[in-house]
Protein backbone atom coordinates (compact mmCIF):
# COMPACT_ATOMS: atom_id res chain seq x y z
CA UNK A 1 0.00 0.00 0.00
CA UNK A 2 2.84 2.32 0.85
CA UNK A 3 4.43 1.75 -2.57
CA UNK A 4 1.07 2.38 -4.28
CA UNK A 5 0.59 5.64 -2.43
CA UNK A 6 4.06 6.81 -3.34
CA UNK A 7 3.38 6.01 -7.02
CA UNK A 8 0.07 7.88 -6.89
CA UNK A 9 1.69 10.95 -5.36
CA UNK A 10 4.44 10.84 -7.95
CA UNK A 11 1.86 10.63 -10.77
CA UNK A 12 -0.06 13.62 -9.41
CA UNK A 13 3.16 15.62 -9.16
CA UNK A 14 3.99 14.76 -12.77
CA UNK A 15 0.50 15.94 -13.85
CA UNK A 16 0.96 19.23 -12.04
CA UNK A 17 4.33 19.67 -13.72
CA UNK A 18 2.81 18.81 -17.12
CA UNK A 19 -0.09 21.28 -16.58
CA UNK A 20 2.35 23.97 -15.58
CA UNK A 21 4.31 23.41 -18.79
CA UNK A 22 1.07 23.63 -20.83
CA UNK A 23 0.11 26.81 -19.11
CA UNK A 24 3.55 28.22 -19.78
CA UNK A 25 3.21 27.34 -23.47
CA UNK A 26 -0.24 28.97 -23.70
CA UNK A 27 1.06 32.08 -21.98
CA UNK A 28 3.97 32.22 -24.39
CA UNK A 29 1.73 31.91 -27.47
CA UNK A 30 -0.66 34.46 -26.02
CA UNK A 31 2.20 36.88 -25.47
CA UNK A 32 3.49 36.33 -29.00
CA UNK A 33 0.00 36.92 -30.47
CA UNK A 34 -0.39 40.12 -28.48
CA UNK A 35 2.96 41.33 -29.76
CA UNK A 36 1.94 40.52 -33.34
CA UNK A 37 -1.43 42.30 -32.91
CA UNK A 38 0.32 45.32 -31.44
CA UNK A 39 2.79 45.38 -34.30
CA UNK A 40 -0.04 45.08 -36.86
CA UNK A 41 -1.90 47.94 -35.24
CA UNK A 42 1.18 50.10 -35.52
CA UNK A 43 1.65 49.05 -39.15
CA UNK A 44 -2.05 49.70 -39.91
CA UNK A 45 -1.82 53.15 -38.38
CA UNK A 46 1.24 53.92 -40.48
CA UNK A 47 -0.49 52.62 -43.61
CA UNK A 48 -3.61 54.63 -42.85
CA UNK A 49 -1.53 57.74 -42.30
CA UNK A 50 0.31 57.17 -45.58
CA UNK A 51 -2.92 56.47 -47.49
CA UNK A 52 -4.58 59.53 -45.98
CA UNK A 53 -1.59 61.68 -46.86
CA UNK A 54 -1.59 60.40 -50.45
CA UNK A 55 -5.34 61.04 -50.77
CA UNK A 56 -4.99 64.55 -49.41
CA UNK A 57 -2.13 65.20 -51.85
CA UNK A 58 -4.16 63.84 -54.79
CA UNK A 59 -7.20 65.91 -53.82
CA UNK A 60 -5.01 68.99 -53.46
CA UNK A 61 -3.45 68.43 -56.88
CA UNK A 62 -6.85 67.85 -58.51
CA UNK A 63 -8.22 70.95 -56.80
CA UNK A 64 -5.31 73.05 -58.04
CA UNK A 65 -5.77 71.71 -61.57
CA UNK A 66 -9.46 72.53 -61.34
CA UNK A 67 -8.69 76.04 -60.08
CA UNK A 68 -6.22 76.65 -62.88
CA UNK A 69 -8.75 75.53 -65.47
CA UNK A 70 -11.82 77.24 -63.96
CA UNK A 71 -10.18 80.55 -63.11
CA UNK A 72 -7.35 80.92 -65.60
CA UNK A 73 -8.47 78.63 -68.46
CA UNK A 74 -5.10 76.89 -68.29
CA UNK A 75 -5.60 73.88 -70.54
CA UNK A 76 -3.34 71.37 -72.26
CA UNK A 77 -3.59 67.75 -73.35
CA UNK A 78 -3.13 66.52 -69.77
CA UNK A 79 -5.85 68.72 -68.24
CA UNK A 80 -8.24 67.99 -71.11
CA UNK A 81 -7.66 64.27 -70.65
CA UNK A 82 -8.19 64.59 -66.91
CA UNK A 83 -11.39 66.58 -67.41
CA UNK A 84 -12.66 63.86 -69.73
CA UNK A 85 -12.10 61.12 -67.14
CA UNK A 86 -13.15 63.02 -64.01
CA UNK A 87 -16.56 64.76 -63.86
CA UNK A 88 -15.37 68.29 -63.08
CA UNK A 89 -18.68 70.20 -63.10
CA UNK A 90 -19.18 73.31 -65.20
CA UNK A 91 -22.68 73.53 -63.73
CA UNK A 92 -25.25 71.61 -61.70
CA UNK A 93 -28.90 71.44 -62.77
CA UNK A 94 -31.10 70.03 -60.01
CA UNK A 95 -28.07 68.07 -58.86
CA UNK A 96 -27.25 66.75 -62.35
CA UNK A 97 -23.74 67.51 -63.60
CA UNK A 98 -22.91 69.37 -66.79
CA UNK A 99 -19.28 68.38 -67.13
CA UNK A 100 -16.58 70.90 -67.85
CA UNK A 101 -15.33 68.61 -70.62
CA UNK A 102 -18.70 68.59 -72.42
CA UNK A 103 -18.99 72.35 -72.08
CA UNK A 104 -15.53 73.02 -73.50
CA UNK A 105 -15.96 70.38 -76.24
CA UNK A 106 -19.03 72.18 -77.53
CA UNK A 107 -17.48 75.61 -77.07
CA UNK A 108 -14.57 74.51 -79.26
CA UNK A 109 -16.95 73.12 -81.90
CA UNK A 110 -19.12 76.26 -81.99
CA UNK A 111 -16.02 78.46 -82.15
CA UNK A 112 -14.86 76.47 -85.17
CA UNK A 113 -18.31 76.70 -86.78
CA UNK A 114 -18.48 80.48 -86.36
CA UNK A 115 -14.97 81.02 -87.64
CA UNK A 116 -15.64 78.79 -90.63
CA UNK A 117 -19.03 80.30 -91.50
CA UNK A 118 -18.66 83.93 -90.44
CA UNK A 119 -14.91 84.40 -90.20
CA UNK A 120 -15.08 85.51 -86.57
CA UNK A 121 -16.04 84.17 -83.16
CA UNK A 122 -16.29 85.77 -79.71
CA UNK A 123 -15.28 83.28 -77.03
CA UNK A 124 -17.18 84.93 -74.14
CA UNK A 125 -20.47 84.99 -76.06
CA UNK A 126 -20.10 81.42 -77.28
CA UNK A 127 -19.29 80.15 -73.79
CA UNK A 128 -22.56 81.66 -72.51
CA UNK A 129 -24.56 80.32 -75.47
CA UNK A 130 -23.19 76.82 -75.04
CA UNK A 131 -23.79 76.86 -71.29
CA UNK A 132 -27.42 77.88 -71.86
CA UNK A 133 -27.78 75.14 -74.48
CA UNK A 134 -26.43 72.45 -72.15
CA UNK A 135 -28.65 73.62 -69.27
CA UNK A 136 -31.64 73.51 -71.64
CA UNK A 137 -30.77 69.98 -72.79
CA UNK A 138 -30.16 68.80 -69.22
CA UNK A 139 -33.62 70.02 -68.23
CA UNK A 140 -35.09 68.34 -71.32
CA UNK A 141 -33.60 65.03 -70.18
CA UNK A 142 -35.03 65.47 -66.69
CA UNK A 143 -38.47 66.33 -68.09
CA UNK A 144 -38.34 63.35 -70.44
CA UNK A 145 -37.51 61.05 -67.55
CA UNK A 146 -40.42 62.37 -65.51
CA UNK A 147 -42.74 61.70 -68.46
CA UNK A 148 -41.13 58.30 -69.12
CA UNK A 149 -40.12 59.34 -72.64
CA UNK A 150 -37.33 57.38 -74.31
CA UNK A 151 -35.62 58.28 -77.58
CA UNK A 152 -34.92 55.14 -79.60
CA UNK A 153 -32.01 54.75 -82.00
CA UNK A 154 -34.50 54.57 -84.89
CA UNK A 155 -35.84 58.02 -83.94
CA UNK A 156 -32.33 59.50 -84.06
CA UNK A 157 -31.47 57.77 -87.34
CA UNK A 158 -34.71 58.98 -88.92
CA UNK A 159 -34.00 62.62 -88.04
CA UNK A 160 -30.36 62.26 -89.10
CA UNK A 161 -31.55 60.99 -92.49
CA UNK A 162 -33.79 64.04 -92.89
CA UNK A 163 -30.80 66.34 -92.30
CA UNK A 164 -28.61 64.24 -94.61
CA UNK A 165 -31.18 64.42 -97.43
CA UNK A 166 -31.29 68.20 -97.11
CA UNK A 167 -27.51 68.33 -97.58
CA UNK A 168 -27.35 65.82 -100.43
CA UNK A 169 -26.69 62.53 -98.63
CA UNK A 170 -24.94 60.90 -95.69
CA UNK A 171 -21.42 61.49 -97.00
CA UNK A 172 -22.15 65.18 -97.50
CA UNK A 173 -23.48 65.36 -93.93
CA UNK A 174 -20.36 63.64 -92.55
CA UNK A 175 -18.13 66.06 -94.43
CA UNK A 176 -20.06 69.11 -93.25
CA UNK A 177 -20.08 67.92 -89.63
CA UNK A 178 -16.33 67.35 -89.66
CA UNK A 179 -15.48 70.55 -91.55
CA UNK A 180 -17.69 72.81 -89.41
CA UNK A 181 -17.55 71.13 -85.98
CA UNK A 182 -14.61 68.72 -86.03
CA UNK A 183 -16.92 65.85 -85.00
CA UNK A 184 -17.71 62.46 -86.45
CA UNK A 185 -21.31 61.58 -87.25
CA UNK A 186 -21.88 59.75 -83.94
CA UNK A 187 -20.90 62.78 -81.90
CA UNK A 188 -23.16 64.92 -84.08
CA UNK A 189 -26.05 62.56 -83.35
CA UNK A 190 -25.34 62.68 -79.60
CA UNK A 191 -24.87 66.43 -79.27
CA UNK A 192 -27.28 67.80 -81.89
CA UNK A 193 -29.80 65.24 -83.18
CA UNK A 194 -30.61 63.56 -79.85
CA UNK A 195 -31.65 66.75 -77.98
CA UNK A 196 -33.82 67.90 -80.90
CA UNK A 197 -35.48 64.49 -81.15
CA UNK A 198 -36.10 64.51 -77.40
CA UNK A 199 -37.71 67.96 -77.66
CA UNK A 200 -40.03 66.75 -80.45
CA UNK A 201 -41.21 63.81 -78.35
CA UNK A 202 -41.74 66.01 -75.30
CA UNK A 203 -43.79 68.50 -77.29
CA UNK A 204 -45.98 65.71 -78.64
CA UNK A 205 -46.38 64.20 -75.17
CA UNK A 206 -47.34 67.53 -73.63
CA UNK A 207 -49.97 68.16 -76.30
CA UNK A 208 -51.41 64.64 -76.34
CA UNK A 209 -51.26 63.72 -72.68
CA UNK A 210 -54.60 63.18 -70.98
CA UNK A 211 -53.59 65.50 -68.17
CA UNK A 212 -52.96 68.48 -70.46
CA UNK A 213 -56.02 67.77 -72.59
CA UNK A 214 -58.25 67.53 -69.52
CA UNK A 215 -56.85 70.78 -68.12
CA UNK A 216 -57.39 72.61 -71.42
CA UNK A 217 -60.92 71.23 -71.77
CA UNK A 218 -61.82 72.28 -68.22
CA UNK A 219 -60.57 75.82 -68.82
CA UNK A 220 -62.64 76.06 -72.02
CA UNK A 221 -65.71 74.50 -70.36
CA UNK A 222 -65.60 76.96 -67.46
CA UNK A 223 -65.37 79.87 -69.88
CA UNK A 224 -68.27 78.55 -71.95
CA UNK A 225 -70.45 78.33 -68.83
CA UNK A 226 -69.66 81.95 -67.97
CA UNK A 227 -70.67 83.00 -71.48
CA UNK A 228 -73.94 81.06 -71.25
CA UNK A 229 -74.68 82.52 -67.82
CA UNK A 230 -74.10 86.04 -69.14
CA UNK A 231 -71.24 86.71 -66.71
CA UNK A 232 -69.06 87.74 -69.67
CA UNK A 233 -69.83 89.01 -73.13
CA UNK A 234 -68.27 87.10 -76.03
CA UNK A 235 -66.21 90.15 -76.96
CA UNK A 236 -64.86 90.60 -73.42
CA UNK A 237 -63.96 86.92 -73.17
CA UNK A 238 -62.21 86.95 -76.56
CA UNK A 239 -60.07 89.93 -75.61
CA UNK A 240 -59.20 88.58 -72.18
CA UNK A 241 -58.88 84.83 -72.64
CA UNK A 242 -58.41 83.87 -76.29
CA UNK A 243 -55.01 82.40 -77.16
CA UNK A 244 -55.53 83.58 -80.73
CA UNK A 245 -54.15 87.05 -80.01
CA UNK A 246 -54.78 88.41 -83.53
CA UNK A 247 -58.53 87.74 -83.56
CA UNK A 248 -58.76 88.24 -79.80
CA UNK A 249 -57.71 91.85 -80.16
CA UNK A 250 -60.69 92.26 -82.55
CA UNK A 251 -63.25 90.72 -80.17
CA UNK A 252 -62.63 87.31 -81.74
CA UNK A 253 -63.65 88.46 -85.24
CA UNK A 254 -62.41 86.20 -88.07
CA UNK A 255 -64.16 88.10 -90.85
CA UNK A 256 -65.93 86.41 -93.79
CA UNK A 257 -64.60 83.13 -95.18
CA UNK A 258 -65.87 80.30 -97.42
CA UNK A 259 -65.48 76.57 -96.84
CA UNK A 260 -61.99 75.18 -97.11
CA UNK A 261 -60.23 78.01 -95.26
CA UNK A 262 -60.51 76.88 -91.64
CA UNK A 263 -59.67 73.47 -90.20
CA UNK A 264 -62.28 70.78 -90.85
CA UNK A 265 -63.50 70.46 -87.24
CA UNK A 266 -64.05 74.22 -87.03
CA UNK A 267 -65.94 74.48 -90.34
CA UNK A 268 -68.25 71.54 -89.66
CA UNK A 269 -69.63 73.37 -86.64
CA UNK A 270 -69.42 76.99 -87.83
CA UNK A 271 -71.32 76.43 -91.09
CA UNK A 272 -74.18 74.75 -89.21
CA UNK A 273 -74.79 77.55 -86.71
CA UNK A 274 -77.46 80.22 -86.98
CA UNK A 275 -76.56 83.94 -86.78
CA UNK A 276 -76.02 84.91 -83.15
CA UNK A 277 -75.78 81.27 -82.07
CA UNK A 278 -72.95 80.07 -79.81
CA UNK A 279 -71.31 76.69 -80.33
CA UNK A 280 -70.27 74.16 -77.76
CA UNK A 281 -66.60 73.22 -77.40
CA UNK A 282 -64.94 72.43 -80.74
CA UNK A 283 -61.71 70.45 -80.51
CA UNK A 284 -58.96 70.87 -83.12
CA UNK A 285 -55.19 70.54 -83.35
CA UNK A 286 -54.95 74.06 -81.95
CA UNK A 287 -57.01 73.46 -78.82
CA UNK A 288 -60.66 74.12 -77.96
CA UNK A 289 -62.69 76.74 -79.87
CA UNK A 290 -65.89 78.49 -78.85
CA UNK A 291 -67.52 79.82 -82.03
CA UNK A 292 -70.12 82.51 -82.51
CA UNK A 293 -71.74 82.88 -85.94
CA UNK A 294 -72.26 86.54 -86.83
CA UNK A 295 -73.59 86.60 -90.39
CA UNK A 296 -74.20 84.41 -93.46
CA UNK A 297 -73.63 85.46 -97.08
CA UNK A 298 -75.50 83.00 -99.34
CA UNK A 299 -73.92 81.80 -102.56
CA UNK A 300 -74.47 84.12 -105.53
CA UNK A 301 -74.74 82.52 -108.96
CA UNK A 302 -74.45 85.87 -110.74
CA UNK A 303 -71.12 86.74 -109.17
CA UNK A 304 -70.19 83.06 -108.93
CA UNK A 305 -69.31 83.41 -105.26
CA UNK A 306 -69.92 80.55 -102.86
CA UNK A 307 -71.51 80.75 -99.44
CA UNK A 308 -69.49 82.65 -96.88
CA UNK A 309 -69.93 83.17 -93.17
CA UNK A 310 -68.69 85.74 -90.73
CA UNK A 311 -67.71 84.19 -87.40
CA UNK A 312 -65.87 84.99 -84.22
CA UNK A 313 -64.08 82.55 -81.96
CA UNK A 314 -62.28 82.16 -78.67
CA UNK A 315 -59.36 79.73 -78.65
CA UNK A 316 -58.16 77.97 -75.51
CA UNK A 317 -54.96 76.50 -76.89
CA UNK A 318 -53.09 73.39 -75.86
CA UNK A 319 -50.28 74.16 -73.39
CA UNK A 320 -47.36 75.94 -75.02
CA UNK A 321 -44.19 73.88 -74.72
CA UNK A 322 -42.15 77.07 -74.35
CA UNK A 323 -44.30 78.33 -71.48
CA UNK A 324 -44.32 74.89 -69.84
CA UNK A 325 -40.54 74.57 -70.15
CA UNK A 326 -39.88 78.10 -68.87
CA UNK A 327 -42.04 77.41 -65.80
CA UNK A 328 -40.08 74.21 -65.19
CA UNK A 329 -36.76 76.01 -65.61
CA UNK A 330 -37.81 78.79 -63.23
CA UNK A 331 -38.24 76.18 -60.48
CA UNK A 332 -34.95 74.43 -61.25
CA UNK A 333 -31.88 74.82 -59.03
CA UNK A 334 -29.01 75.82 -61.33
CA UNK A 335 -25.46 76.43 -60.09
CA UNK A 336 -22.67 77.51 -62.44
CA UNK A 337 -19.04 76.89 -61.48
CA UNK A 338 -17.44 78.77 -64.37
CA UNK A 339 -17.15 82.53 -64.68
CA UNK A 340 -19.19 83.63 -67.71
CA UNK A 341 -19.35 87.38 -67.05
CA UNK A 342 -16.04 88.86 -68.11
Amino acid sequence: MENLNEETVQTNNDSVQKESALEKTERWFSKVFEQIKSALKKINKKILIIVAAVLILVIFILAMIGLSVYKFHFENNFTRGLMRVLPYPAALVNGHIISYYDWQTEVTAVMKFNQKKFGTAKLEEIEKEVMNKLIYENLLRQLAKSHKIVVEEDDINKNTSVIANQLGGVEALKKNVFDFFGWDIEEFKTRIVYPETLKEKLQAELKNSKKSQDATKKEASDLLEELKDGKLTFEEAAQKYSDDKVSGAKDGDLGFFPRGVMVKEFEEVAFNLKPGELSGLVKSDFGYHIIKLVEIKPADEKTKTEEQIKASHILIAWPSFTDYFNDYKAKAKITKFVALDK
